[in-house]
């Protein structure tokens, strides 16, 4: 590891140990004061979490820093608050089906994004503890350390990756895995959400019964070619899919896009300080109201768009290449001087309005 890689993890400290078995820890970045998720994985692809962090796949944690160390990635991503859903299924024993399609919608709408990917992806290990469900109901997918590039030159998978009772056969030396692997996981997935079992235990009743056959036959070619082919069973006739995050989720500002309770309240807080500080600001002598509203709007604005470029509001930072910095302290100065920047061109634009 050389010298820039161990700045740029010195800048996160480590909070509290999320997986001990596997090396996951809650890490928090020293300056932002966000909270991450910190991993060292032995089993990985660099070439795909690479495309995760280069390209945004909604319902998978975004990647903030990939490091190569030896033989070990260390990966730090968003941290998700929430329950796997095996923590929901040991509580419960089974969903109600309705809750079940729900999940398998979102689901599928994740892994419809990683298989028409180029090169495409598959996932490789679908189960419910890589499943997180929020509180408002939102499926994120997680652990991509078995993820893999899906080619049609292999005639087999090169590593023997996935978790037994969930992984299709293919992935066991039976042939090379695509698509069709993740879908023969997610009929494993819905079959035990429904029922409690794997469907070579017990199949539930209904129409759903036959989906789960299709998605579980041993050969690929027997199975359903797409995760909308899937879905569009799954839902029956005149339901559509329903995307994993809320559709104007991105446009969130800094404190609403995390959807804690906490940070809402700071966010709200914090917001009605900078109005009721432009209300409280000293105004000059003999004011008109366009000088009073003018310094207000100014001031508003400024603080906001300060607010929303430090926080990167909209991966503003990737415009200038601030996110590709390494070296905290140099980020943090390109922040600042940006911060610096749109302050004057705001106050430059409000005093040619209101001067005239």
């Amino acid at each position: 590891m050389n010298l820039q890689d161990k700045c740029v993890l010195s800048s996160y400290t480590e909070i509290a140990t999320l997986n001990e078995a596997h090396n996951v820890l809650i890490v928090q970045h020293n300056i932002s004061k966000n909270i991450f998720v910190k991993k060292t994985l032995t089993v990985y692809n660099p070439d795909v979490y690479r495309y995760l962090r280069d390209h945004r796949i909604r319902g998978i944690p975004e990647i903030t820093e990939l490091i190569e160390d030896g033989d070990s990635l260390i990966v730090i991503e968003e941290y998700v608050a929430g329950r796997t859903l095996r923590a929901i299924l040991d509580d419960n024993g089974t969903l109600p089906e309705e809750h079940a399609i729900g999940i398998t919608n979102q689901l599928c709408c994740i892994l419809r994004q990683m298989h028409t990917a180029d090169p495409v992806i598959v996932h490789r290990d679908i189960k419910p503890s890589n499943i997180i469900i929020n509180s408002d109901g939102i499926v994120k997918l997680i652990d991509m350390n078995t993820a893999k590039y899906y080619s049609s030159d292999q005639s087999e998978d090169t590593s023997l990756l996935g978790t037994v009772g969930y992984a299709a056969p293919e992935q066991f030396g039976f042939g090379a895995s695509d698509i069709r692997a993740d879908i023969y996981s997610v009929g494993v997935l819905l079959n035990e959400m429904l029922v409690g079992v794997s469907p070579k235990g017990k199949l539930p009743e209904g129409r759903l019964a036959d989906v789960i056959k299709k998605c579980t036959m041993m050969d690929p070619d027997d199975r359903y070619g797409s995760v909308d082919e899937l879905l569009s069973d799954v839902l029956g006739s005149g339901q559509k899919p329903v995307e994993p995050e809320r559709k104007y989720h991105r446009y969130y500002p800094p404190g609403f896009r995390s959807m804690d309770p906490s940070h809402i309240v700071l966010a709200v807080i914090g917001y009605l300080g900078v109005f009721g500080l432009s209300f409280s600001m000293a105004t000059p002598q003999n004011p008109t109201l366009v000088n009073i509203w003018g310094q207000r709007i100014t001031f508003v604005l400024s603080a906001v768009s300060v607010i929303l470029f430090s926080c990167n509001y909209l991966n503003a930072w990737k415009l200038f290449k601030i996110d590709r910095i390494k070296n905290p302290l140099l980020k943090a100065f390109a922040v600042l001087m940006a911060d610096v920047a749109i302050l004057f061109i705001i106050l430059l634009i409000m005093s040619f309005i209101f001067s005239k």
